[in-house]
């Protein structure tokens, strides 16, 4: 679903760029760029909810780390040890090292649908302001469409909105 729609936006994109697609459109067309990526990597509340979002799941990953060295180390204490015990502590010892691993899986695929969740929501929030900011960025400089840098083989420098987005995105 992702890949369709991220074709259908540079399909998009790379259509309304084309000589045919501006013949098409009467001269008083005015394209404008933006480079999301700057204005979202530079805002400081975005990056205030990325620290925020860290500290929230510190925890929970460094507990995940613990389990999964635990693991790591029953492992190498087996292989190490297998030798010299007896089938049933080997098969104790296989069990529970079968037991640790389907553990740590669960608590990793727990996690990131957390961190999933977590990120979704605040993503959602954030080009919610953005679309918002770009919106009211196209109406003072007069732009009919503005699209993402990322998706635009060549604009003029004149037609790229990002200063004035970014300061926009910085006041949210």
């Amino acid at each position: 679903m992702k890949k369709i729609l991220f074709l259908t936006v540079i399909s998009a994109s790379l259509g309304l760029t084309s000589p045919q697609a501006f013949a098409e459109h009467d001269d008083d067309t005015n394209v404008c760029v933006v480079q999301v990526a700057k204005v979202l990597h530079d805002a400081p509340h975005v990056k205030k909810e990325v620290e925020k979002l860290k500290a929230k799941f510190e925890a929970d990953q460094k507990t995940i780390q613990t389990k999964q060295d635990a693991l790591e180390k029953a492992v190498k204490d087996l292989k190490k040890n297998e030798v010299v015990m007896t089938a049933a502590d080997k098969e104790k010892a296989e069990k529970s090292i079968a037991d640790q691993r389907q553990q740590v899986i669960h608590d990793a695929t727990e996690f990131q649908q957390k961190l999933s969740t977590e990120q979704k929501t605040i993503m959602d929030a954030v080009f919610k302001e953005l679309n918002t900011v770009v919106q009211s960025v196209a109406k003072t400089k007069k732009c009919d469409v503005i699209l993402d840098s990322q998706f635009v083989l060549y604009a003029v420098p004149s037609k790229d909105v990002t200063p004035d987005v970014q300061k926009g995105f910085d006041k949210k």
